[in-house]
């Protein structure tokens, strides 16, 4: 499946054509930082899940996307903590 934006997704997920655990492809709004501080936004396109891409999108604007299906960020995913105070951290940088 692909999808052109999380919008998508969460309507397909909604009318139940796509199983939460569903490998698809989507694009996913991000943004940059640079040196400066400049925001920039980028659009991304990515082989993940459906459950990944709707969590995409209540993640503050800022963290690291989740999005990867790779071993090595789901494990730094799941290590890292869930605080509300990291949360806000992400909204900062």
């Amino acid at each position: 499946m692909s999808f052109a934006n999380v919008s998508e997704v969460s309507r397909a997920y909604e009318s139940r054509q796509a199983d939460l655990h569903a490998r698809c492809w989507v694009r996913i709004k991000e943004v940059d930082i640079d040196a400066e501080g400049e925001r920039k936004d980028k659009v991304t396109r990515y082989e993940t899940t459906v459950g990944r891409a709707l969590l995409s999108e209540i993640l503050p604007r800022g963290c690291p996307s989740t999005c990867s299906t790779s071993r090595s960020r789901r494990r730094r995913f799941r290590a890292s903590s869930t605080s509300a105070s990291d949360a806000a951290g992400c909204a900062r940088r």
